[in-house]
């Protein structure tokens, strides 16, 4: 069972294109219980949509479960995402917080393993097709696809900007 005091971060891994041979769109949300440290993978999605569904799908993930961040992939022409959101008066004031991957993917999404291993990540039973996704990208890496992977790695990205980065809070907002 997953406790009610989760925060929740989202990760966005972004792709361009519908055709069979183009990357998938994919976004995760997890819960971190900040007590323990431990992720409860909440929430996501795998498919090839147009630009403007990714967009919707941002929307969603913030009126569905309110994240403290979410994470897009900011490489390249994805950083047109985050702009298209942040010019929408809908979603300007999204949490939002776009990262550049770096380096080897590969050896990037190494790093979950352990984290599965030991118990510090947690899927849910479900009949979700997500699900089961994820759980095919993790038994089949490093082969096929591994967008599910690089959305959970990007939510984890949130978890650690929010360790590291001051937050200011003034006296009128206390």
């Amino acid at each position: 069972k997953q406790p009610d005091d989760l925060t929740i971060f989202a990760g966005i891994d972004l792709a361009i294109g519908k055709r069979s041979r183009n990357a998938y769109f994919a976004y995760a949300v997890i819960g971190v219980d900040l007590k323990t440290g431990d992720v409860c993978v909440i929430d996501g999605y795998k498919g090839r949509i147009p630009f403007n569904e990714q967009l919707k799908a941002a929307k969603r993930i913030h009126r569905h479960h309110h994240p403290r961040l979410i994470v897009p992939e900011a490489n390249a022409y994805q950083a047109a995402f985050t702009e298209s959101l942040r010019t929408d008066p809908d979603t300007r004031r999204l949490p939002l917080r776009p990262h550049n991957t770096q380096g080897d993917k590969h050896a990037r999404l190494r790093g979950l393993a352990p984290l599965f291993e030991v118990g510090a990540i947690r899927l849910p039973r479900s009949d979700a097709a997500w699900v089961e996704q994820l759980e095919e990208e993790l038994l089949g890496f490093p082969d096929g696809t591994l967008d599910l992977m690089d959305a959970l790695w990007l939510a984890l990205q949130g978890v650690e900007m929010q360790r590291v980065e001051p937050r200011i809070s003034f006296a009128e907002d206390l």
